[in-house]
């Protein structure tokens, strides 16, 4: 008997500490200056 597993992750920006220079003028999350987690 023989398994086969596959595990996925995804990359998610870390928005515990959403600071000002996070926030773009519009309103959403700039995601370049946030730290990634998985």
């Amino acid at each position: 008997m023989s398994f086969r597993i596959v595990v996925l992750a995804k990359q998610v920006p870390d928005t515990r500490n959403v600071g000002k220079d996070a926030m773009k003028a519009d309103g959403t999350v700039n995601r370049g200056v946030l730290p990634a987690i998985f």
